[in-house]
């Protein structure tokens, strides 16, 4: 079966994030076209072309659809649905706006939302602000899905697709451009971030809030909040999280005096790790978090603020540096003892080997925001201490020089207890797949 999806792009950018776990849905539906529309869109279409499992794609550069207009883009599709059975496109805004009038113009039905494929024709869809699985089938000929990103890992690239350019369909002359208001911003898009930092009603005001934004530009961040802390005028709209606003799944979601109604649950639950800090421990947030704090937000946040943001010399090197070593790409055929005496494996990216943790106070805390991508993985740990003996003897297979694999959530842990109790700057755990 053939699909078309439409990518989403703005002002000539590829949101490569939201396009690439569309990709990963859509390829379990058939044989994938990507199709960017815009003003100026050549250079997404390329970059669209790199993503694993896209066969082609479709560039249609006209004026017409600078601004994302429902239904010039609308009308294209429509134009292009006789060679697909699929229409499908991420559910965000754009899409949400433009993927009914498809449905509408072929006389189709839309599912909205999908959280998974069943198979060519049966889609499930969470209902029930999330409480329930709804399994949908359609008999529809054409079949038009949004799939909700957040259920999805993003395609890889890699991909060479062939580039097609095509034509406008045309103007229909129903809508037109009057305004963008967009609030510019340098923190990561909350849809995308890797890490979301939100606050509740328990904040307490909008001069309040800037602890809650402290914090998320501490850990580079996105700002989010409920509909409590958006409805008093907290925080803007756009950084709602929850059945009515936006949802988010990033590794690491904070929630700051946000109590847990279900409506916000529904927005982040799907989240990797979440942290919750609440001086209710009875708050329903504690019940879907993977840790909590009972404690007061004013004094916890400022705190954890602080210590992110210590100045004092890193033995191993930037954050920057850490997430470097993460995501290096090299070759390495060596073991990992092999790779403990490199010269510098902090700055070496001819190694695959995917990490090094200085086990000390500064740098365990700077590295929270990369470790939960890691956590679940089975990774081969060597751990070197060339201080306190005893001290790794006391943590199992941990003894000096020490080597095994375990889930890095058991390692960060130990690397914790070891960092608490005193171990020198000189105490290091390696790491790699």
């Amino acid at each position: 079966m053939a699909v078309l999806l439409l990518a989403e792009v703005n002002d000539g950018a590829l949101a490569m994030d939201a396009t690439a776990k569309a990709v990963t849905a859509a390829t379990a539906l058939g044989d994938v076209t990507v199709l960017c529309a815009g003003a100026t869109c050549s250079e997404a279409a390329a970059q669209a072309a790199t993503l694993f499992g896209v066969a082609k794609v479709l560039c249609a550069e006209d004026a017409i659809y600078s601004k994302r207009m429902a239904e010039p883009v609308a009308d294209l599709m429509v134009s292009l649905a006789g060679e697909f059975e699929h229409i499908v496109a991420p559910a965000t805004t754009d899409a949400k706006n433009i993927m009914p009038r498809v449905a509408a113009l072929l006389d189709v039905m839309v599912i909205s939302d999908a959280t998974a494929v069943v198979d060519g024709a049966t889609f499930e869809r969470s209902i029930y602000a999330g409480n329930a699985i709804q399994t949908v089938q359609s008999s529809d000929t054409t079949r038009v899905v949004t799939f909700r990103t957040s259920t999805f890992d993003a395609a890889p690239t890699g991909g060479s697709a062939v580039v097609e350019a095509i034509g406008a369909a045309g103007d229909p002359g129903l809508s037109s451009w009057v305004e963008d208001k967009v609030a510019a911003s340098d923190r990561p898009e909350l849809t995308s971030a890797g890490v979301v930092v939100s606050g509740g009603r328990g904040v307490g005001s909008e001069e309040d809030f800037k602890i809650i934004e402290a914090l998320a530009d501490k850990l580079n961040a996105a700002v989010g909040a409920s509909r409590a802390a958006v409805d008093s005028g907290y925080a803007p709209n756009d950084w709602q999280v929850g059945q009515t606003g936006k949802v988010v799944a990033p590794d690491l979601y904070i929630a700051c005096g946000i109590s847990g109604a279900i409506q916000h649950l529904a927005g982040m639950k799907d989240s990797k790790i979440i942290v919750a800090i609440n001086k209710d421990e009875e708050a329903p947030i504690f019940q879907v978090a993977d840790f909590g704090l009972v404690a007061d937000l004013f004094d916890a946040v400022p705190e954890l603020t602080e210590k992110l943001g210590r100045n004092d010399p890193c033995p191993c090197g930037s954050l920057r540096k850490f997430k470097a070593c993460c995501m290096s790409s090299g070759k390495y055929d060596g073991s990992l003892r092999d790779y403990f005496f490199a010269s510098n494996p902090c700055t070496d990216s001819s190694l695959s080997v995917y990490g090094v943790l200085k086990i000390n106070k500064y740098c365990l805390e700077r590295s929270l925001c990369v470790i939960p991508s890691f956590w679940n993985t089975t990774v081969e740990i060597l751990l070197v201490n060339t201080g306190s003996s005893a001290l790794a003897e006391k943590n199992g297979p941990f003894v000096k020089c020490g080597f095994c694999s375990v889930p890095f959530s058991k390692a960060a842990e130990i690397a914790g207890t070891l960092a608490r109790a005193g171990v020198p700057d000189s105490c290091d755990l390696l790491f790699s797949y």
